[in-house]
C-alpha cells in the first residue's frame, strides 16, 4: 500500500471513529465496535493504529482542528480570549470531545498549530518565550479542567434537599458552583488574563526604567 493510500485509509478510519464517538461515546468506542461499523475485522485496524490510545490521539488532533485560529496579535488580551473561546466552542461541539482531548497527548499538527497561535497571541507582550508557553499551558489546563468538571453529574433533588444539613459556607460554595458554567468560565478566564497582565507590567517596568535612565 502506497503512502498516499495509507494516509487516506487512516483518514477514513478517523472519520468513522469520530462518527462512532458521536453515537456511543468514548467509553464504548472500541476497536471491535469500530471494525463492525466499517464492515471489517478489528485486526485490520491495527495495521494503521497500534491500539485505541493511538487512535484517540489521532482523533483528538482532528477534533481540535476547528480551534486553530489566527488570534489578534496587536491586542494580546483579545487574542488570548479568542483562542480560549475557540477551543471551548470546538470541544462543546462534539460528544465526549473534551474527554478525548484531555486524555491524550497533544502531539499532532493541529495541536502544534494551536500552541503556535496561543504563543503568538502573547507575542506583543514583553514576556520571554518560556513564560508565554507557561501561561498558554495554564490556560489550556484551565479550559480542559473546567469543561471536564462541567460534565460531572448535577446535584440530585435529594442532595439539594440535604443542603440544610451543611454549613452556610458550603451552601454558598454550592450556590456559586450552580450559577452557570459560562459565568464561571468567564470568571476563570478573567483571573488568568489578570495574572498575565500583572506579570506583563512587572516585566515591562524595569525596561521602562532603563530607557528613562538612558535619557
Amino acid at each position: 500500500m502506497t503512502r498516499d493510500l495509507l494516509h487516506s485509509r487512516r483518514r477514513e478510519i478517523i472519520d468513522n471513529a469520530l462518527g462512532l464517538l458521536e453515537e456511543v461515546g468514548v467509553d464504548a468506542l472500541t476497536m471491535r465496535a469500530l471494525g463492525a461499523r466499517m464492515g471489517i475485522q478489528a485486526p485490520s485496524l491495527y495495521h494503521h493504529f497500534s491500539g485505541k490510545r493511538e487512535l484517540l490521539t489521532a482523533m483528538a488532533d482532528r477534533i481540535v482542528a476547528d480551534a486553530v485560529i489566527r488570534p489578534d496579535v496587536e491586542d494580546w488580551e483579545a487574542g488570548l480570549r479568542q483562542c480560549a473561546y475557540a477551543l471551548r466552542s470546538t470541544l462543546n461541539g462534539r460528544r465526549d470531545a473534551v474527554r478525548v482531548v484531555a486524555g491524550t497527548a497533544a502531539t499532532g499538527p493541529n495541536s502544534a498549530a494551536i500552541a503556535q497561535a496561543w504563543t503568538d497571541a502573547l507575542s506583543a507582550t514583553p514576556l520571554p518565550l518560556e513564560e508565554r508557553i507557561r501561561f498558554a499551558l495554564a490556560l489550556y489546563s484551565f479550559i480542559l479542567g473546567h469543561m471536564l468538571e462541567e460534565r460531572g453529574q448535577p446535584i440530585t433533588p435529594s442532595e439539594q434537599d440535604s443542603l440544610h444539613t451543611v454549613g452556610p459556607l458550603w451552601r454558598a460554595y454550592l450556590a456559586v458552583a450552580q450559577e452557570g458554567a459560562e459565568r464561571r468560565f468567564d470568571f476563570g478566564l478573567d483571573v488568568i488574563v489578570a495574572a498575565i497582565r500583572t506579570r506583563v507590567t512587572m516585566v515591562a517596568a524595569p525596561a521602562s526604567g532603563a530607557r528613562k535612565a538612558d535619557r
